[in-house]
């Protein structure tokens, strides 16, 4: 009875001792976040709220460009008025099938204009890829997600999300 009492006691200290670690991370994160809310202005916080559509800093022209970013509108969105994310979306003008390296070139120069920002805070990029990324070139197309829901595999859901993001 003893022998499973200090077991009982070991797995409780250790158990504890995992709980402690992770609030101590949290409190590390929540630490930097508050450090970084206090040296945004406003307009920097209402920025980073902002969601914009690609057509906002793309090129309007109706061609197929081989560089569809207009670098002027990019910086004009990122440097002056801080916006927290481009969204893709299927009203995105001349969002055709790219091969992934366009997708990735646009990724990048999204990137080099935010590490000219004061606090390099990230822009968050979204694609509509909810069931492959469907703007691709040779990308895996998958059902929807009820379709793929009444398979009743949660493995195969999984998978098919690890596929579309090396894919996007």
């Amino acid at each position: 009875m003893k022998t499973r009492y200090y077991l009982l006691l070991l797995i409780l200290f250790f158990e504890l001792d995992f709980a402690v670690g992770a609030q101590e991370a949290n409190n590390q994160i929540d630490a930097k976040v508050d450090a970084l809310l206090a040296q945004m202005t406003l307009e920097e916080k209402v920025g980073q709220m902002t969601q914009i559509d690609f057509k906002a800093v793309s090129i309007l022209n109706g061609e197929i460009a081989p560089d569809p970013i207009e670098q002027g509108k990019l910086e004009d969105a990122i440097l002056n008025h801080h916006i927290g994310s481009i969204l893709n979306t299927p009203t995105t003008p001349n969002n055709q099938v790219q091969p992934i390296a366009k997708w990735r070139n646009i990724t990048q120069a999204i990137r080099d204009v935010t590490a000219k920002t004061r606090l390099k805070i990230p822009v968050i990029y979204g694609i509509d890829a909810i069931h492959g990324a469907n703007y691709t070139e040779n990308a895996v197309l998958f059902p929807q997600a009820i379709n793929m829901a009444a398979t009743f595999n949660p493995e195969l859901a999984f998978k098919e999300g690890e596929i579309t993001a090396r894919e996007v």
